[in-house]
């Protein structure tokens, strides 16, 4: 019998890129995904797949990112074993932290001071609400994110205030944002450009995962990274970093 596998996401476009029997679908809270996850029925193994802002020097829009811890209140090390299952089937991953953040990081500053703080390369508002959950269950877990932003790009505030709950695009409140700061019109091009190529990525690494999404092996004890690597510390709230997440289940 295959595993029952679930995808975390953050976005609907993202769901549709995993095409995965079951979906998490996200729009800006980590507790709503570990929630969702707990009401979806047994699940075998959890992958956070989805786009990512970069916030460490050396890595460009389209990246991928393969999870080996994810730093939030706590350090979530990923399946090992898993992990390297995808480092082979995907070429040239980046493989590192991936921040948990409860807000979407817009400012080059605070991306610096959190890859600072915590070694993690990345950052996104989905993987630790599933890591949280995946260590309960005791269950594996992973995280492929594709970078969009990369380390030094500034989002636009309409950028800022385009996602809905249920992952879907706000298209009228980003309108609206932009009637106010017609300045952000160039920023959000590029922002929607540098999405479009992360996304790209997403689509061919799903190309390769197979149906069972790299997962091809029996449980793995995880790895306690506690202490060890760069610099990896759980990240507390400071200014508008919090602990919490963005997602919601998508039945369709």
């Amino acid at each position: 019998m295959s595993p029952r596998i679930a995808l975390v996401v953050g976005l609907k476009q993202e769901a549709r890129a995993a095409a995965a029997p079951l979906t998490i679908v996200g729009g800006g809270s980590a507790q709503r995904t570990y929630d969702l996850l707990k009401r979806a029925g047994p699940i075998d193994a959890v992958m956070s797949f989805g786009i990512a802002g970069g916030i460490a020097p050396g890595h460009v829009c389209g990246d991928v990112i393969l999870a080996d811890a994810i730093i939030a209140d706590d350090i979530y090390p990923t399946d090992a074993r898993w992990l390297k299952s995808l480092a082979r089937k995907i070429p040239n991953p980046r493989i590192g932290a991936i921040a948990g953040v409860d807000e979407m990081i817009g400012c080059h500053s605070i991306k610096a001071h959190l890859h600072k703080t915590t070694g993690a390369v990345a950052v996104d508002m989905e993987s630790h609400g599933a890591a949280r959950y995946a260590r309960e269950q005791g269950v594996p877990f992973i995280a492929l994110r594709a970078v969009a932003d990369p380390h030094h790009r500034a989002l636009p505030q309409s950028a800022l205030v385009g996602m809905n709950p249920d992952g879907s695009t706000n298209v009228p409140a980003v309108l609206r944002k932009l009637a106010r700061r017609p300045g952000d019109l160039p920023g959000l091009i590029l922002t929607a450009r540098e999405a479009g190529a992360a996304m790209r990525s997403l689509l061919r690494c799903r190309s390769l995962l197979g149906e069972l999404f790299g997962f091809d092996h029996g449980v793995q004890p995880l790895l306690d990274l506690r202490g060890k690597g760069e610099a990896r510390r759980p990240l507390f709230v400071e200014g508008n970093i919090g602990l919490h997440g963005a997602l919601s289940i998508d039945a369709e």
